[in-house]
C-alpha cells in the first residue's frame, strides 16, 4: 500500500520502501528454489545489499527484474545513481555489468512503418 499511492503522489521514500518490501516478499517465494537466497545470483545480491545499505531506508528501491538474474535499484534522479554506484562501487563484482539508465515515462507509442518497410 505504498508504491502507487507513494508514485502518485510523488513520495518517493514511501514508493521505494513499498517496492523494496514487495520484491523482498517476492524473494521469499524464490528463496527455496534459490538455496535460500532472495536473489538468483550471489552477485547480484551482494551488489544489491551494497546500494540498500549506502542508500538508507528509502533511498532506493531495490529487487530483482523478472526473476534474475537482472538487479535493479529505482532512485530518484540520475545525480543519485551516479554517487549511490560511487559509494557501492567497491562491494559490487567487477564481472557485473551495470547500467545507469532512466525511466521511458511515457506509455507505449505506436507509430506505422514507412511504406518502404511494409511487407507486399
Amino acid at each position: 500500500m505504498q508504491v502507487l499511492p507513494g508514485a502518485a503522489d510523488g513520495q518517493f521514500d514511501a514508493f521505494a520502501r513499498g517496492l523494496s518490501h514487495m520484491q523482498a516478499l517476492l524473494g521469499a517465494h524464490f528463496a527455496p528454489a534459490q538455496a535460500g537466497s532472495a536473489y538468483a545470483s550471489a552477485a547480484v545480491a551482494r551488489a544489491m545489499h551494497a546500494i540498500a545499505h549506502h542508500a538508507g531506508d528509502g533511498g532506493a528501491g531495490i529487487g530483482q527484474s523478472s526473476w534474475g538474474p537482472t538487479g535493479f535499484a529505482v532512485v530518484p534522479a540520475a545525480a543519485a545513481a551516479q554517487q549511490l554506484l560511487a559509494a557501492a562501487r567497491e562491494s559490487i563484482d567487477p564481472a557485473l555489468v551495470v547500467h545507469v539508465v532512466r525511466a521511458r515515462n511515457h506509455g507505449a507509442r505506436v507509430e506505422p512503418l514507412p511504406a518502404s518497410q511494409r511487407a507486399a
